[in-house]
């Protein structure tokens, strides 16, 4: 008769699955710059289909359809790239708006923080490092090499 030791098996049984698991997962990274492509294809034709199939119950055919699809797919695309480079570019307008704002709050805590007894020269230095105009500056030159 063979012995079986149930609690050393399931303990085996969980250090394999975990192990498979980290090949898994192990694999999926080293092959990310493969799978990232496929599976937004994946879920592109998948989110689509309902459309080519709209299109065929209208009368369309196979080929037409698909045809029709992709262009809707594009146009949609460029208007979501559109819509989105024009957000960027209104944040870009109005950063130096904001500059202002941020400048007179700095101001208003720079007193308050003198009036709470706080010397001037050691609020001026700890609120020094942090010049608003630097960081929206920043910020604008960073979305500005979004858009290109």
């Amino acid at each position: 008769m063979l012995k079986t030791n149930t609690g050393n098996s399931s303990v085996l049984g969980v250090l394999m699955g975990g192990a498979g698991l980290f090949l898994i997962i192990a694999g999926m990274k080293l092959a990310s710059s493969i799978l990232s492509p496929i599976l937004l294809a994946v879920i592109i034709a998948i989110s689509v289909t309902p459309l080519m199939d709209w299109f065929q119950r209208k009368g369309l055919s196979q080929g037409l359809s698909m045809l029709v699809t992709i262009v809707v797919l594009i146009v949609a695309i460029v208007a979501l790239i559109a819509v989105i480079g024009f957000s960027i570019n209104q944040v870009i307008v109005t950063l130096p708006q904001y500059a202002d704002g941020l400048q007179g709050q700095s101001d208003s805590l720079q007193a308050y923080l003198a009036s709470s007894g706080l010397d001037a020269d050691s609020v001026e230095t700890a609120i020094q490092g942090t010049e608003p105009s630097k960081l929206l500056t920043y910020v604008g030159s960073l979305f500005g090499g979004v858009l290109g």
